[in-house]
């Protein structure tokens, strides 16, 4: 794959969803479902949300953890959703069978884990303080054990690259660390110089969004692993970005709304 560097970031709209979030909640953690045009919210008091897009429409609620939600996996090929909540519980759902409960899992309560299907649909990486486990989906077993963060993990996401499958960790610690996932060790510490909150890998392009506290977003390229710019949004507590199969557009979770934007756009293009 040629790797081009990313022209442009522009931030295009943006669609609240306050109405829909009750006061004082926030939403944690964003997804999209590319083959059904869905995008999945989850919020700081346990409940998901399932959207349509184009336009941003809500189709269902679900309360399915009894605090906050910290972050959703989807599987990439079968109809689940793994939620992570502060209560210390991981569940499996079907999206596609109304959300119903699969399987729940039993984590150390540390204020929530973070999440990640393996490509491969057998495994899934959980985060809890500075180590990441990496574990079978059916059992929970875990495999490896990845150490190398000096603060807690705050998001992960898995990417491959010439036949070769990395998981990108974010910390409080202000880096985030790829890992070859078959060797078990760090390969690249990207230094971020703020605590990150999100990280995103784009499904097309060699891209990796990177999104910090202080509300910044960092694209990376995900061959070369340079950084390519920093984006200022304005956006108040950024809590999620999710990337769209075939498409340039991403979702920003916020405060307590939704975003879209665009990258790789010189102009802004109405959505």
């Amino acid at each position: 794959m040629i790797c081009k560097p990313i022209n442009a970031c522009r931030f295009i709209c943006s669609q609240q969803v306050r109405r829909f979030l009750p006061g004082g909640s926030q939403v944690t953690s964003v997804k999209f479902i590319a083959h059904g045009h869905l995008i999945l919210a989850a919020s700081s008091d346990g409940l998901i949300y399932l959207y349509s897009y184009d336009p941003l429409k809500q189709i269902r609620v679900l309360r399915a953890h009894s605090a906050s939600i910290n972050c959703l996996a989807i599987h990439a090929t079968e109809p689940y959703v793994l939620s992570a909540s502060s209560d210390g519980q991981v569940q499996l759902r079907d999206y596609e069978k109304g959300m119903v409960l699969n399987k729940s899992f039993s984590v150390i309560p540390c204020g929530g884990p973070c999440l990640a299907f393996d490509p491969s649909g057998k495994s899934f990486a959980s985060a809890c303080g500075d180590s990441i486990k990496i574990s079978n989906l059916h059992d929970d077993v875990c495999k490896i054990l990845l150490r190398g963060h000096s603060r807690e993990v705050t998001c992960l996401e898995y990417f491959a690259h010439r036949e070769t499958t990395y998981l990108i960790s974010g910390s409080e610690d202000g880096t985030a660390k790829i890992w070859d996932c078959k060797k078990g060790h760090c390969v690249k510490t990207l230094q971020v110089f703020s605590p990150v909150r999100t990280v995103c890998s784009h499904p097309v392009l060699p891209v990796l969004i990177i999104g910090s506290y202080d509300g910044s977003v960092r694209v990376w390229n995900s061959t070369t692993f340079r950084r390519e710019r920093r984006i200022k949004l304005g956006l108040k507590g950024l809590s999620a970005i999710a990337c769209l199969m075939g498409s340039t557009r991403i979702v920003i979770g916020h405060y307590n709304g939704l975003a879209l934007a665009e990258i790789g756009r010189e102009e802004p293009k109405a959505l």
